[in-house]
């Protein structure tokens, strides 16, 4: 007696498809990419992101306006918590750097944007003086040109 084999539906070769499709994939990362990930970020901020400090923490914790998106005329605001994480005070005339940039895509590469600087203002002079294990909340309100 000869045994009969299914032959599988147009649906089950469907999934399988599918399936595979997906699991080749699933690997794959299309993900813009974002922060010191996008070329040019630490030319243009002056920065190198590779680098950790261990001796304070600076988090942006309040801002206005809401959003940071501004009016013709209007002034932002930001206000900083610093903490030092040392058995040490932390003393140091410091200064707070505002600048415009922007990003562009790179051709032939659309998850990769480049930065590019637009423009500078005058850093503005900060007095951190903050005791061992504690904080300080730093506010500054930098003078933006009309068009900035």
């Amino acid at each position: 007696m000869k045994k009969q084999v299914k032959k599988p539906s147009r649906l089950t070769g469907l999934f399988l498809a599918a399936s595979l499709c997906l699991s080749l994939t699933a690997g794959a990362s299309a993900q813009m990419r974002a922060g010191n990930l996008m070329k040019d970020y630490d030319t243009v901020f002056g920065v190198n992101s590779k680098q950790r400090n261990t001796a304070y923490e600076v988090t942006l914790f309040d801002s206005t306006p809401l959003g940071n998106v501004l009016f013709p005329g209007e002034q932002p605001s930001f206000s900083f918590l610093v903490r030092n994480l040392t058995d040490q005070p932390l003393t140091v005339d410091a200064n707070v750097s505002v600048l415009a940039y922007g990003t562009r895509g790179i051709p032939g590469d659309i998850w990769l944007p480049e930065m590019y600087k637009i423009a500078d203002l005058p850093a503005i002079p900060v007095n951190i003086n903050i005791e061992p294990k504690k904080s300080q909340v730093v506010t500054v309100s930098p003078a933006l040109p009309e068009k900035f």
